[in-house]
């Protein structure tokens, strides 16, 4: 048989009851069983938060109905949301259409919480959750800018259509290379992490002594992605010459190599 409202009340006051002075010896270290009030909490199922928040109400009020779970506020009505959305995306989008310096923001781009900020100065108020799913039903997200590499070379989308065009029909007896020089590097301590005590600190000075020098000399082969190289004294002509005879040894079966 089903258990009436009242009974499961009467049921909930009388073991928050037990808990209390159960929880209040704790409190006083006279319980017998516990000395600490998660072990008991724990033993006893229940969320010491929960029990706490109770307790506190109990103890300021006296009254058991305080032991029992409160009403909540009025529900949120989806449809007054549904009225106030248009109007809440419509001024969204007119603040996006201006830029920050308007609203006071030494910015270029809006950020989330300027958005906030300038909807509030409109008596307008909204969580970073609900802005975030306004934009993202606009189709509208967050995304880091690309850098894209440029050349001042006149003749630089020719040159490029070519390039694509030759790896575009490659065969498999033939290699294409790009050629570069990296340095040179100097040689000392660079900042990391390592594994350490506690108490070790390991120190990279500002200032230090150069303990030489590396300039690398490389070739990747662009169709397989691999690459050829070898470290130099110096960034010169013989360089270059020492690292087309490292390729065609290298690639002495293959029909053509395109450097």
């Amino acid at each position: 048989m089903k258990k009436s409202d009242m009974t499961l009340q009467r049921e909930r006051i009388k073991r928050y009851e037990s808990l209390i002075d159960e929880y209040e010896l704790i409190k006083r270290k006279q319980h017998v069983q516990f000395a600490q009030v998660q072990q008991w909490a724990q033993a006893r199922k229940i969320c010491k938060k929960s029990f706490l928040k109770y307790y506190n109400r109990f103890t300021k009020s006296k009254k058991v109905q305080d032991l029992l779970p409160q009403k909540r506020g009025p529900k949120f009505k989806i449809k007054e949301w549904e009225e106030e959305k248009e109007k809440y995306r419509n001024a969204i989008f007119s603040i996006l259409h201006q830029p920050p310096k308007d609203f006071g923001f030494h910015r270029t781009s809006w950020r989330m919480i300027d958005i906030i900020c300038a909807l509030k100065a409109k008596g307008l108020f909204i969580s970073k959750s609900t802005l975030r799913i306004i934009l993202k039903k606009e189709g509208l997200k967050y995304r880091k800018a690309k850098i894209a590499l440029t050349s001042t070379d006149k003749n630089y989308r020719k040159k490029l259509s070519k390039i694509t065009y030759i790896l575009s029909d490659l065969k498999s007896s033939e290699k294409f290379f790009s050629i570069d020089e990296f340095g040179p590097v100097a040689i000392k301590m660079h900042g990391g992490r390592m594994l350490s005590r506690q108490d070790e600190i390991k120190i990279v000075p500002q200032f230090q002594k150069s303990k030489g020098s590396l300039i690398l000399t490389a070739a990747l082969e662009l169709s397989a992605n691999q690459i050829v190289h070898f470290y130099s004294e110096k960034k010169d002509t013989e360089e270059m010459i020492k690292l087309l005879e490292v390729l065609t040894r290298k690639y002495k079966t293959q029909d053509r190599i395109y450097l």
